[in-house]
């Protein structure tokens, strides 16, 4: 996340480095039970205190003996989710926390929507599925993942109001790569991810508000022929999105890998927000613009999606999938 956020995908190598400087914060720890030794929440704490003393010590410090970390801070990447706590019908204490974090340091806090590891049914055997043209094979898996939404469902804090919830498209800059048993089982990279999360916030609010690149995620070939469902890949090979990585060799610089999901676009969506914040100093102190310091969080936020728009190929397959004559008129 942060090599996403200082350098971008670096897969086409012409993104510049931010000139700000980033502050890491772990939350999370090592899952003593896992054999690769993977992040959780920890089940002794309540997690929403760990992020409420974690944001405090940023902006007023912890007592009298360690002052504040960077009360400077505008923007705070949130790539994390919590699986166990889909969002439904009312905002989880870790999202209102967020809202009341907002609204108290005036920051604006990029969320990831979440991601979906599981299995997509397609419905027809593996080799149809292979001699389907990339339309069809579109039309086909958003069919499959319609019929799944209420499992799909955002992980919270991902309903959080004053934050922005951030989504992935199906879109890198790594071009062509080798198929290694591997399938695309959305071919359009104007769409969104297949392996995002969506639905509906707080009082059927939209979530999320804006989808960032978050690298093209492709699906393991079954063994059977019959098959139907396609297993997620989460090797680290191309496409997908350029990033540092750490090495086994100790001192080692220059390892990187490429990996994919709506972490990786929350943490595009932040180093844009880093920019537009940047747009917004320069304005200020340049061309004496009248830009208040308590609404550069509002400004960042507004100014994300004010670009945004579906493409149009995207728009004609989604209601070439979905639009029915049973519900053209509220489609």
């Amino acid at each position: 996340m942060a090599s996403l956020i200082v350098h971008g995908d670096q897969s086409g190598g012409n993104s510049a480095p931010l000139n700000r400087k980033l502050l890491c914060i772990p939350i999370m720890q090592p899952d003593p039970n896992s054999p690769d030794r993977n992040e959780h929440m920890p089940d002794d704490v309540f997690f929403e205190d760990r992020i409420h003393i974690a944001v405090r010590r940023i902006f007023e410090g912890s007592g009298a003996d360690v002052p504040a970390q960077a009360p400077n801070v505008k923007v705070i990447n949130l790539s994390i989710g919590d699986r166990d706590r889909p969002f439904s019908h009312t905002p989880s204490p870790w999202a209102r926390l967020l809202d009341w974090l907002s609204y108290k340091y005036r920051i604006l806090f990029c969320v990831s929507s979440g991601n979906y590891p599981e299995e997509i049914d397609v419905g027809i055997p593996h080799l149809d599925f292979a001699a389907l043209t990339s339309d069809e094979k579109v039309q086909t898996t958003l069919r499959a993942i319609a019929q799944k939404l209420q499992s799909r469902r955002l992980l919270s804090p991902a309903e959080s109001l004053n934050s922005i919830t951030v989504g992935a498209t199906h879109t890198d800059d790594a071009g062509a790569y080798q198929p290694m048993r591997r399938i695309d089982l959305l071919p359009n990279e104007s769409m969104f991810s297949p392996a995002m999360r969506v639905g509906h916030g707080f009082r059927r609010s939209v979530k999320p508000e804006i989808l960032f690149p978050g690298g093209r995620q492709l699906y393991r070939e079954p063994v059977r022929i019959t098959a139907t469902s396609f297993q997620i890949d989460q090797t680290k090979v191309g496409p997908g999105q350029k990033v540092a990585w750490d090495s086994r060799q100790e001192g080692e610089l220059s390892n990187f890998v490429s990996t994919r999901g709506t972490s990786n676009a929350t943490a595009l969506a932040t180093r844009g927000a880093i920019r537009i914040h940047d747009m917004l100093v320069a304005l200020r102190e340049q061309q004496r613009e009248a830009i208040p310091d308590n609404l550069m969080a509002v400004l960042m936020k507004t100014l994300l999606v004010h670009g945004a728009r579906q493409a149009d190929s995207a728009k004609v397959q989604i209601e070439a999938a979905l639009k029915t004559p049973a519900n053209s008129r509220t489609f």
